[in-house]
Parts: structure tokens; sequence; C-alpha cells
């Protein structure tokens, strides 16, 4: 019998470090779904349904983080580890044609498990983690981590070739951002998330989601 591999969470930009979970999840769960729009039709009981694709893969476990076992990480650097794969940095990203452009956005990682690979490319999406146990001096000694990860297409999608000398970056929408507050970060004006919608031809400025691609085009 083979030794027992441990789920590896693997930082595939920045650091490129290696996170190895101490105590394997018992359960993982892996959502996936269609957007679809369902249009009621005059005088039939069968609505016109179109689809839109496919929504990213989804994949949520959750991590028990002792401190307490002998050379075991602390749950401060545990957290902390995990706490970076969030963290927005600029990182290069390859699209389709082979063009290539700087992308603010967290580091991608891959998630296997032995010979299993869960995503090759994917974002931590959320992270929420309850601490269970205390030292007397308020140090948390142990934890719980709930991770859910976005599955990403291993090639970003290409840019249009008549705009792409005007792009200068792209911003890779990671879940809880609205435009207004990327135009903010960008442009240091909530206000102009109207230029950001204008540019990347969104219908509906409220709808965006995770792993979602916006080009960010200098203000006229």
């Amino acid at each position: 019998m083979g030794s027992l591999e441990k789920l590896i969470i693997l930082m595939l930009d920045g650091e490129k470090k290696e996170l190895k979970c101490p105590f394997n999840p018992t359960t993982i769960t892996y959502d996936k779904g269609m957007e679809v729009t369902i249009t009621p039709q005059p005088n039939s009981d069968v609505p016109k349904i179109e689809t839109k694709g496919g929504s990213p893969g989804k994949l949520t476990f959750n991590l028990l983080l002792d401190g307490t076992l002998p050379d075991a990480k602390s749950v401060k650097e545990s957290v902390e580890s995990l706490g970076k794969l969030l963290k927005i940095g600029t990182y290069p990203d390859t699209a389709a044609d082979g063009s290539s452009a700087d992308v603010n956005r967290p580091p991608y990682c891959k998630v296997s498990w032995g010979k299993y690979i869960f995503f090759e490319k994917a974002l931590l999406s959320s992270l929420k983690v309850s601490y269970t146990l205390f030292l007397p001096d308020g140090t948390p000694i142990r934890a719980k981590a709930d991770v859910s990860f976005e599955q990403i297409s291993k090639e970003t999608p290409g840019q249009n070739p008549t705009s792409r000398s005007e792009a200068r970056k792209t911003w890779l929408v990671v879940e809880g951002e609205t435009l207004d507050w990327i135009a903010y970060k960008e442009f240091g004006d909530p206000a102009k998330w109207r230029h950001i919608a204008e540019t990347n031809n969104l219908k509906n400025p409220r709808t965006l989601r995770p792993g979602q691609l916006l080009k960010i085009v200098p203000l006229p």
C-alpha cells in the first residue's frame, strides 16, 4: 500500500508556493451550471430558452488547521498562506491569440490530490475561517477553513484585434467586486464605471461574475 497522498493547492503565480493540506477533506463538492434566459411566449406554455454558455466550475471543501500537532504550521501561518491566494497583484496573462497583457488579479492556482487534478487552473473565490481552539493568551491553535475555487479557462479570451492597440491592461473580476469599485481603483473616480462598461459592451453592469475578464482602456 502506498503512502497517504495529501490534497495540494499549488500557487501558479508570484511565490509559486505549494500548500499541502495537513488533513484531507472528507467531502469535496463540485458545482457547475449553464447560464440561460427563459422568456415566456404568448399563447404558449413552452417558454423560449436561450443559453449564454456554461458558468465556471466551482469546487468547495473545508480544511482543518491544527497547530497543536508536532511540526505543524501555526494556524496564523496557514491562514496567511491561504489569504495570499486572494491578494490582488499584477501578473502576465497570455491570450488565445498569443498576445500578452498584465492583469490585476489574485494568483492562479492548481488544486490536486495525488494523481487526480480537480482544477488545472483556478482562483480562490471565497475563504471563511472559523477559529475553534485558543491558548490562554488568545492565540488561535485550531481552526476550520471553508474554501471555494472557481475554474479558469486554460486560455484567456483573446482581445478584439481592432482594439488591442488601445488596451493597456485587463482586469480579472473576483467575487464581491463592482464596476464602480474597479473604476475607482483604475481611474480614481467611481463615476468612470460607464467607460469600462462601454469598452466591454456590458449590457448589465451589475452582473459581474468571478473570472470575468475586463479590458481597461485609458480615458479619452
